[in-house]
């Protein structure tokens, strides 16, 4: 299981929740949350999707339930700007980013007016009355990330990380890693960061050739001066099909399927300048993955009215059992000091590990949901959710590995989920008022942190508010929604056996979305 261990070690750097992953846990959780969800404009600026209002398009992947109140067809599509204002601490050094992208964020068709009662939608005549069919896309999360950070290290460097990895294992001697099996001199690719780090003298062996080993360039630099930066593109999102069928006008039902997509693509670059190095002045590590994923799920749902006032929704939604494939690459570049005496040769550049390419399945957690929408007439409502959501029942399984490993995968990230996540409720209170053809509305959502232990002391609940505005008429309707929202996180380039020699970056993030929908009716 040599290989999914490398990437164990590599995971120490590619964390930005938890400091202290070694696992693929991470990024289970970070494919699993519906950060920033990018669905309508109404629903974003109610502070999300809110399972006791209906005919809006986002039931058709939130409550489909809410397509069984439908009395026309309707098409919309949806799409956002969103900002990432990202301040960043690293070993008492402020650094400032701001990033934005742009996507398209919703699409749906509902087929609505769909009568069991010779055409009387609104007959109260006993039993069911219509049911409508609506087809989605959805972006449900937004994985764009992007922040730097800097300072000056006077206690180690990110080479010291594998100087202590390759100390771990007294095979790793000089020879060894000299080997044809382990570093190609004519490719400059290596099967291993050790080898890696190792053939670009970046550490050194023990006297005697053995372990255990140093840092090359240790006893000179008293410091090391450090500039990373962090970019992520990507989206989980997905093609929904639902029906809503309305009973009576007082009880609405609904059920969905979803075939989900997820893209992740990052690149995480540090430099190291060794400040007085004498044999290398600096070296550059980048880290590059690419994760995509297919999944399917199913929601169910249901709203009840009583009268007119008062609707009550719930919906559940199954875990997206997904089949995720990820490639890895990693490359270090060095800048060699020309008047060095250690025999480095000078034109030594730069090296590779060879690509790595791995499998795997990700069950996300199981949610539900239940609200209630009180209705002021025709004047508009209010609306609040409470979300319930199971990350501590996420589960990584392997099936490309022996046997034994394929099981030691799942068994060691059970541990680590179980260790590391806690089951969470999330709320959501929105209100939508109504002058004529124009609505006003607004929104709070508060979800909880999701972690067990508050690693690096923050707590990482988000607080988001969101406001907007909309025009209707007979025959079609535009929404706008600005939304804001500050959280913190942090950011571990890589850890070593003392926590006093490492440091975490401290980030505080401000996101800032604009939503615009377009529908028309037909």
């Amino acid at each position: 299981m040599k290989k999914v261990n490398i990437l164990k070690i590599i995971g120490l750097s590619l964390v930005i929740f938890s400091a202290n992953a070694q696992d693929y846990s991470a990024d289970a959780f970070r494919f699993s949350q519906l950060i920033n969800p990018a669905g309508t404009a109404r629903m974003k600026a109610l502070g999300g999707e809110h399972s006791a209002i209906g005919a809006d398009v986002s039931n058709i992947s939130g409550n489909p339930a809410g397509l069984g109140l439908y009395t026309r067809s309707e098409f919309s599509v949806s799409a956002g700007l969103n900002s990432l204002n990202t301040n960043t601490n690293y070993i008492d050094t402020q650094t400032q980013l701001t990033k934005g992208n742009f996507g398209l964020n919703n699409i749906a068709l509902v087929f609505g007016g769909n009568s069991g009662n010779n055409g009387k939608v609104n007959s109260y005549r006993s039993g069911w009355k219509s049911g409508n069919f609506g087809i989605s896309y959805n972006r449900n999360s937004n994985l764009f990330n992007n922040f730097s950070f800097g300072g000056l290290n006077n206690r180690s460097s990110l080479a010291d990380s594998y100087v202590e990895q390759v100390n771990r294992n007294n095979n790793n001697t000089g020879a060894f890693l000299d080997s044809q099996d382990q570093f190609n001199p004519d490719t400059r690719v290596a099967q291993s960061a050790e080898a890696m780090y190792y053939q670009m003298y970046l550490i050194e062996p023990a006297a005697n050739g053995g372990v255990p080993y140093k840092r090359f360039d240790f006893n000179n630099p008293t410091s090391t001066r450090q500039e990373g930066t962090f970019q992520s593109e990507g989206k989980t999102s997905q093609w929904t099909f639902g029906y809503g069928a309305n009973y009576n006008d007082k009880l609405y039902i609904g059920v969905s399927g979803g075939i989900a997509n997820l893209n992740y693509d990052f690149m995480n670059t540090q430099t190291d300048e060794f400040v007085g190095g004498r044999y290398l002045n600096d070296f550059t590590a980048t880290q590059l993955l690419t994760v995509q994923g297919k999944g399917v799920n199913l929601s169910t749902g249901l709203i009840f009215r009583p009268n007119n006032l008062v609707r009550i929704g719930a919906t559940i939604h199954s875990p997206t059992w997904y089949s995720i494939t990820e490639s890895y690459d990693q490359n270090i570049s060095v800048n060699v000091n020309q008047s060095n005496t250690a025999g480095i040769p000078k034109d030594l550049r730069s090296a590779s590990v060879a690509p790595y390419d791995f499998d795997y399945e990700l069950r996300s957690p199981l949610r539900g949901s239940v609200g209630m929408a009180v209705f002021i007439g025709k004047k508009g409502f209010i609306s609040a959710d409470a979300e319930y959501v199971g990350y501590n029942k996420m589960k990584l399984t392997a099936t490309t590995l022996s046997p034994s490993d394929n099981t030691a995968f799942t068994n060691d990230n059970s541990r680590y989920i179980n260790q590391d996540y806690k089951n969470v409720v999330n709320l959501k209170v929105g209100a939508e008022m109504r002058a004529g053809n124009v609505n006003l509305r607004g929104g709070i959502a508060y979800l909880a942190d999701p972690y067990k232990v508050k690693y690096d002391n923050i707590d990482r609940a988000r607080l988001a508010f969101s406001g907007g505005l909309g025009y209707k008429s007979n025959s079609f309707y535009l929404d706008l929604t600005g939304s804001y929202s500050a959280y913190k996180s942090a950011f571990t380039p890589y850890s070593l056996n003392n926590p006093a020699d490492y440091a975490s970056a401290k980030i505080d993030t401000k996101n800032t979305n604009l939503s615009f929908t377009f529908g028309t009716y037909f």
